[in-house]
């Protein structure tokens, strides 16, 4: 028996070896028929050095990732320099949706006004340098969305992000310092899937070919760059969220961008999603035959200031929206595919959110949706649904009762108004957990019936009011104000008019001890 064994295992080692032998011979025989980079239709002449690229390259098998990147700048591509922030690094993490997003999204509305986003029926790859190298690796999918959406009108079949030292401008065109270094660039292809937009890099399938430490000069009739054109610092300076997208026609332009970059219809995989990743399992907005259906979206954070309570607020949630809602989760993963969350709430009626970054996803919403935001006991800020008023899209919000020693404490002994300005106690009260209380699930009645119709906010008008972007700032301040509108046909006939939900704000119960939006005491010998 012991030679029987000895033997089968021989056999499976020598069957495992050849196995191993026969895909190393079919892996190298791709790889000599040049088929690495086949999502792109042509390829640069690869025989002898290349110096200069000012026409169409002809048709040849594509070598190394040198190749593919010529080949995607050799018809016309656009070149932006992008800046470090002027008011040190830190704060603009290129992993962060919102530190990020702040020195950058505010960029599309400033290049639109000056006549420097590039169009994508003009250029067909974008090129964005980076002033760090570690930013191509800090970048989330999430974030890569958004900086090429602020940096394009999303018509661009190619968006490529490279490092310092791969190119330079000059009056004359861009040098390609040294192609080598072209491998730490990364790439997003609209003919990618909306699983792959944006979170894995089109240059992987590049072959491992050592390249040549060459200079490559592409002339300046094939490139467009904000750069030369244009005293913007693109990324330098961050600006209030408020004023990100302030004028209705910006912010239908970042939504016709984000639109573009993750439209199906462009996309090399157009069949139904088979498999949806793991945060996506209760997603129902991404299946078929929902749509005659109001959706409600709701997005669960994966570390702090997380909904307590899942699943029985999910069910409670499902029972006070109704038959004819559906309800889907998405839970939050930093590599989820942006291009899915977009799809997913391009089609919501309301989104259900702790407070947070992620409160940003309602720039995916649909004009005259809703979201709800729920904050932390003594926490409270308005800057994303600032930035959703620009977009029409309405607000709802609610604070969770204290779930921690630290919360009651926090709770006992300041007010939210109080906490708010002092660093640590806004700092800590931020980290809490919340729960979907009773006082959240009246406002999640509250909107529904807003949203079919059945109740009504109530309009206010603001006196003094010249500018659209004084009106959404104003409205953005007042935790009453769920949207607002601004007419105006010269200086002397604006019209600001607030839409206020009486059950929102504060309610004259910021008190110490006390809720807000509610008489609950939290502490003994409270004032209701």
């Amino acid at each position: 028996m012991t030679c029987v064994k000895r033997l089968r295992k021989v056999s499976s080692r020598v069957l495992a070896g050849l196995a191993t032998i026969a895909a190393l011979v079919s892996l190298y025989s791709a790889k000599q028929s040049g088929l690495a980079a086949g999502f792109m239709p042509e390829s640069p002449e690869s025989s002898g050095i290349l110096h200069t690229i000012s026409s169409k390259p002809k048709i040849a098998p594509l070598r190394s990732c040198a190749e593919v990147i010529l080949n995607l700048i050799s018809e016309k591509a656009f070149f932006h320099e992008l800046r470090l922030p002027t008011d040190g690094a830190y704060r603009s993490r290129p992993g962060h949706w919102f530190h990020f997003s702040e020195y950058h999204v505010p960029m599309h509305a400033k290049l639109r006004r000056e006549g420097l986003l590039p169009k994508g029926e003009d250029f067909k790859t974008i090129v964005l340098r980076v002033p760090q190298s570690r930013w191509i690796t800090d970048m989330n999918p999430m974030t890569r969305l958004y900086l090429a959406a602020a940096y394009s009108d999303g018509g661009a079949r190619n968006i490529l992000f490279v490092p310092p030292g791969v190119i330079s401008k000059t009056q004359t065109g861009m040098i390609f310092d040294d192609v080598r270094l072209l491998k730490l660039s990364w790439l997003f292809s609209s003919f990618q899937s909306l699983q792959e937009k944006f979170v894995s890099d089109a240059l992987k399938d590049c072959t491992k070919q050592q390249e040549d430490g060459l200079r490559l000069h592409l002339d300046a009739s094939n490139i467009g760059t904000s750069n030369i054109k244009s005293t913007l610092l693109l990324g330098a300076n961050k600006a209030p969220i408020y004023s990100w997208l302030s004028q209705p026609e910006e912010a239908e332009s970042f939504r016709e961008s984000i639109q573009k970059l993750c439209d199906a219809s462009r996309s090399k995989a157009l069949q139904s999603l088979v498999e949806l990743p793991p945060s996506f399992a209760e997603a129902q907005c991404l299946l078929h035959g929902v749509s005659d259906k109001r959706h409600a979206v709701i997005y669960q954070r994966d570390r702090t200031r997380k909904f307590i309570h899942f699943d029985e607020m999910k069910e409670r949630i499902g029972q006070i929206l109704g038959a004819q809602w559906t309800v889907s989760v998405i839970i939050h993963n930093d590599g989820n595919p942006p291009c899915l969350i977009v799809q997913c709430l391009t089609r919501a009626d309301l989104l259900i959110t702790p407070h947070g970054f992620q409160s940003m996803l309602n720039m995916f919403l649909p004009r005259k949706s809703y979201m709800i935001e729920v904050f932390p006991t003594r926490y409270y800020w308005s800057g994303y649904k600032s930035l959703g008023l620009a977009w029409d899209v309405q607000h709802a919000w609610a604070q969770s009762a204290p779930l921690t020693t630290l919360a009651y404490t926090l709770a006992s002994f300041t007010t939210t108004d109080f906490c708010m300005q002092i660093f640590y106690c806004r700092y800590l009260a931020r980290k809490g957990n919340v729960l979907m209380d009773e006082t959240g699930l009246a406002q999640i009645q509250r909107v529904r019936n807003i949203i079919e119709n059945i109740e009504e906010t109530t309009a206010i008008e603001l006196s003094g009011v010249i500018e659209r972007e004084q009106c959404l700032r104003e409205c953005g301040h007042d935790s009453k104000c769920a949207s607002f509108s601004f007419q105006s046909h010269n200086l002397s006939s604006s019209r600001c008019i607030f839409r206020q939900d009486p059950l929102q704000g504060e309610n004259g119960d910021d008190q110490v001890g006390t809720g807000v939006n509610n008489k609950r005491c939290w502490s003994p010998g409270c004032k209701r």
